[in-house]
């Protein structure tokens, strides 16, 4: 049996990407050796599922932002667990390195040299128009990878074409998309349930990682103020402390503590049956950024594949997603930093 090891700087529990594709090679006559990290956990938990081994890595303070001390707790948690990504694995031998990101993929690329094993490279970002030093600098590890690698591939046809021009690659990545498998999902009345939810309430949803300054949980919030009072807005996801605590301020502050509910994350298997619930799914991203206007998000195509409407920015990707399906009008796009624009919508 051919082996695989895909690695991802991610909640292991929470990437529908990696996950979804470590499960479908796992199918088809591979086995999958994936490591990922686990910010809930305080030891290294290997746990065989079939054709996929999981390598939980545990990084108990990435989110933690309160204070200076914390916040050192966290840079010292990141080497300790680029130590354990580094060792596990430089000394696994693989017939395939399946790479989801520069942050760990070079770890990969020198680990599939040393094994004589093919190299994947699966671009899930566009990076090069951020300003984080960080995501400045990996584009350039990016394009050494993307061009070393066997395979590359990237989840949708726009971001194709777009890694294609900038790196100014000879093949064009090979697209995998982001398309959920849901079957046989019931309707059903989880989240009321859960929140007490009366029937008449209109459940406004979001899932996934929260960013204020990309993902505009916050007008959403702010928009509240401006719609029927029936409308709540449901979060499921994980964030910074200080992102959480910002959204629960907002809400306090506008008198919409009833209507805001923020629950933590779930597990992927489990979040579909809560998607399912819902009735309007938000997907609202910062439009300055490029690999925002050309977005691939699990969490939009859930909806969709949940049969949810969806609220969205005006970006040529969500108008293509919205409108030149072949189906029919899915939702609406309204500017994300207006928050009458999105209470109309």
């Amino acid at each position: 049996m051919k082996t695989i090891l895909m690695a991802e700087f991610s909640d292991i529990r929470f990437d529908g990407r990696v996950l979804k594709q470590a499960e479908t090679l796992s199918k088809n006559g591979y086995h999958v050796k994936l490591i990922m990290y686990n910010s809930d956990i305080s030891k290294i938990i290997n746990e065989k599922d079939l054709n996929v081994t999981k390598v939980h890595l545990p990084y108990k303070n990435r989110y933690a932002t309160k204070n200076i001390i914390k916040k050192l707790v966290r840079v010292f948690s990141t080497i300790k667990i680029l130590y354990h990504y580094f060792s596990k694995i430089l000394f696994t031998k693989s017939d395939y390195y399946h790479a989801h990101n520069f942050f760990i993929g070079w770890m990969l690329y020198f680990s599939s040299k040393i094994h004589k094993g093919k190299f994947i490279y699966d671009a899930h970002e566009l990076i090069w128009d951020e300003t984080n030093r960080i995501l400045k600098f990996g584009r350039f590890i990016e394009r050494v990878l993307i061009k070393k690698s066997d395979l590359s591939i990237c989840p949708s046809s726009y971001r194709s074409e777009i890694l294609s021009k900038y790196y100014k690659l000879k093949e064009k990545p090979l697209v995998i998309p982001n398309y959920p498998k849901i079957k046989n999902l019931e309707m059903n009345d989880l989240l009321r349930r859960e929140l007490n939810l009366n029937n008449n309430a209109v459940v406004l949803y979001y899932s996934g990682m929260l960013s204020v300054k990309d993902r505009k949980q916050d007008n959403v919030i702010k928009s509240l103020s401006f719609v029927d009072n029936n409308i709540v807005f449901v979060i499921i996801g994980f964030g910074h402390e200080n992102e959480i605590n910002y959204l629960n301020q907002i809400a306090k502050e506008l008198g919409l503590n009833d209507r805001v509910r923020i629950l933590p994350p779930q597990k992927n298997t489990n979040l579909l049956h809560y998607t399912k619930g819902a009735d309007i799914g938000v997907s609202l991203l910062d439009q300055k950024k490029l690999f925002n206007q050309y977005h691939a998000l699990n969490k939009f195509y859930e909806y969709v594949s949940a049969g949810l409407a969806v609220l969205t920015s005006k970006s040529p990707q969500f108008e293509d997603d919205l409108f030149n399906n072949g189906i029919g009008c899915i939702g609406a796009m309204c500017d994300e930093n207006d928050i009458y624009d999105i209470a109309k919508k």
